[in-house]
């Protein structure tokens, strides 16, 4: 009786030390390199903080996560060749764009803004408020046409491929032309004489547009092939509000 009392004896302290390894064992795994270096802090504590910095999101080394208020990027920026006169800066916006213009001794500022699809209004600003409409833009697919407040027709452009008919009537009878080949952009006038010439110079990366007689009138650093928007500049018939409107109109559409 007495050798199966002591049997029992032993199997219980067999157990309780085998259950007092196992257990000093884990406890052991959850410790870090810290704690067995005498780091006051528990090891559940690091173990919750650990987990919780697993779950978090991982955001990419090459992203970096920003929200966007607004932007005043220029986009395109046209000067006079003698003086350096900014005649036509447009900047962009998130919702909209907005065109600084000095031409013909006329200084003001437009706000362009497609309120509604295939339609985008440009309007006169004086400080920080709209004030009169300038004109409609109504996109088609073969160019636009520009209307004032009472829907009648101001000027209709039409383009087709390479070639540019800015018109009064409907019928584009008497355009104006903007006729673009390989390395140039001729503008016409409504005579189909040639009154102006512009040129994309690939070693300095500049587009110049020029009179008949080789002076340049307008010159731009924000282009890397030849464009036409410019060549607008050149038709002075057209007012300098409406010549703005239909230049903004061709460089987004990157004649």
């Amino acid at each position: 009786m007495n050798k199966t009392r002591v049997l029992y004896l032993f199997v219980a302290i067999f157990m309780l030390l085998s259950i007092g390894n196992f257990l000093y064992a884990k406890e052991l795994d959850d410790l870090s390199v810290s704690d067995l270096l005498g780091s006051d802090e528990p090891a559940s504590s690091r173990v919750k903080e650990e987990k919780a910095a697993t779950d978090a999101p991982v955001i990419p080394e090459n992203k970096i996560q920003t929200t966007q208020i607004g932007s005043d990027t220029v986009k395109f920026k046209f000067k006079t060749a003698d003086d350096k006169t900014e005649a036509l800066v447009i900047k962009e916006h998130t919702d909209h764009e907005t065109i600084e213009v000095n031409l013909d001794g006329q200084a003001f500022v437009m706000k362009a803004r497609m309120n509604k699809p295939g339609v985008r209004k440009y309007k006169e600003l004086v400080g920080a408020d709209e004030k009169t409409l300038i004109a409609e833009v109504k996109i088609k697919d073969k160019g636009f046409k520009l209307v004032d407040e009472n829907d009648k027709l101001l000027w209709k452009v039409k383009i087709s491929g390479d070639k540019v008919k800015i018109s009064d009537n409907e019928e584009n009878k008497n355009p104006y032309v903007l006729k673009k080949s390989e390395d140039k952009v001729k503008v016409k006038d409504k005579n189909e004489k040639e009154i102006a010439r512009v040129k994309f110079y690939s070693d300095n990366g500049k587009l110049k547009l020029k009179d008949m007689s080789g002076k340049e009138l307008y010159v731009s650093k924000d282009y890397t092939k030849l464009s036409g928007a410019i060549g607008v500049l050149a038709i002075t018939e057209i007012p300098a509000k409406l010549r703005a409107v239909i230049a903004a109109e061709l460089a987004k559409q990157n004649f």
